[in-house]
């Protein structure tokens, strides 16, 4: 494969399960993987919730196949109205799960990471005006520059939007490492106890150059 093989372009409606899948294979199988229509319930949330707080959206696409995400936000232009849609289909998913006694755990679970992220926002909210919402990759096209190419284009994107520095959170299931190596600093972090496991988030900062 070569990187004129890959192509960067607007997220569109279709891609959405094929994202779903990134984010399941980093996030949700971890904690969620051992019921798959809880797991599945949950991937959606966390993609939707995710949608809710975007301005931009990239995709990474070889061979119409789409090997990588970026979203992020620039609170200058940021409308809730814009993406009410998935406000409204957060509603819908989240209030199946409470059906179950299965689904109401792992909401409850769920919760825990909203609060460490709420948490972690208070120390950076003041001196921010933008979010990199999500960056994802295919696990098996990373080490390839992929990353490299979205991140710089989001780059240009805040630099319009006269965003100066931008925020993101990150926790122990992904390679946080490779926001040490790229240049952001790290603000604050908190451990939370998640199914019974210990793990860590992270709030990140950037300067917009």
């Amino acid at each position: 494969m070569t990187q004129d093989k890959i192509k960067l372009r607007e997220l569109k409606e279709q891609d959405l399960p094929e994202i779903k899948g990134l984010l399941y294979e980093t996030w949700i199988e971890p904690d969620f993987g051992d019921n798959e229509k809880v797991a599945d319930k949950m991937s959606m949330i966390f993609l939707y919730e995710l949608l809710i707080r975007h301005t931009y959206s990239k995709v990474a696409v070889y061979e119409e196949r789409v090997i990588g995400i970026i979203l992020g936000r620039s609170d200058n232009t940021y409308k809730l109205r814009y993406n009410l849609k998935y406000l409204l289909k957060t509603i819908f998913h989240a209030s199946s799960l409470f059906l179950t006694k299965d689904g109401r755990k792992a909401i409850k679970e769920g919760n825990k990471e909203g609060e460490a992220d709420k948490q972690l926002y208070d120390k950076v909210k003041d001196h921010t005006n933008g979010e990199l919402v999500l960056f994802a990759m295919d696990k098996n096209m990373k080490g390839m520059g992929i990353g490299k190419k979205l991140l710089n284009d989001f780059y240009s994107y805040m630099k319009k939007e006269n965003v100066d520095t931008f925020y993101l959170f990150t926790d122990s299931k992904c390679d946080y490492s490779f926001y040490d190596y790229n240049g952001f600093e790290k603000k604050d972090e908190k451990e939370v106890v998640f199914n019974n496991q210990r793990e860590r988030y992270f709030v990140y900062t950037k300067n917009v150059e």
